[in-house]
């Protein structure tokens, strides 16, 4: 009860496009409830690869880590952003956002510069996965433009025919969900 009342509480300073970021060690005297772990508190906007990145994160500084609970509520919201109730799963609106509460346990830390050091990363790890996950859609129109260009430009084009349409079908392979895209790069070669 104490630590899903915490993660409530602490999901109350969040606004949609932020992330928070807690890591601390519950004593009953200051918090209300005690764990034998550390605990990592993170409310961020619903988005992939929220649990795998703060798994991988935690174990990167080798911490064990004994739980994850990973709910997304769908939170109703006013004007300013403040959390007016919960709502079904199902629901869907402009003041309606879907919110990721995760709440791992890990190894005991005592260090509070540890403490601090994990809290940093992982608020870096969750903004660099924002921008992925933001960046994504345009990453993919990216690649289908490419796309189309090699398709159109074979003909006028020096290398063999055949390799080009090669490699528009391997770009067309890897935006068929077999690649993640986390970023792309273009290159202008003097004609």
């Amino acid at each position: 009860y104490g630590s899903a009342l915490s993660l409530w509480n602490f999901a109350q300073g969040h606004r949609p496009g932020t992330t928070l970021v807690r890591v601390y060690n519950p004593r009953f005297e200051e918090q209300g409830w005690k764990a034998d772990h550390t605990i990592v508190e993170i409310v961020t906007d619903d988005m992939p690869f929220l649990v795998d990145s703060g798994t991988v994160l935690l174990q990167a500084k080798e911490l064990a880590v004994h739980l994850v609970i990973h709910p997304v509520v769908k939170l109703k919201r006013d004007k300013d952003g403040a959390i007016l109730g919960i709502e079904e799963e199902d629901a869907d609106g402009a003041d309606i956002t879907a919110t990721s509460c995760m709440h791992f346990e890990v190894n005991e830390q005592t260090d509070p510069e540890l403490l601090t050091d994990i809290e940093t990363s992982l608020a870096a790890v969750y903004s660099d996965v924002r921008a992925a996950v933001e960046d994504w859609p345009r990453m993919r129109q990216a690649a289908t433009d490419e796309i189309a260009s090699l398709r159109k430009s074979s003909k006028a084009s020096p290398a063999e025919p055949e390799e080009i349409a090669e490699a528009a079908d391997f770009l067309q392979w890897l935006h068929d969900d077999h690649f993640i895209f986390l970023g792309y790069r273009d290159y202008l070669y003097p004609a």
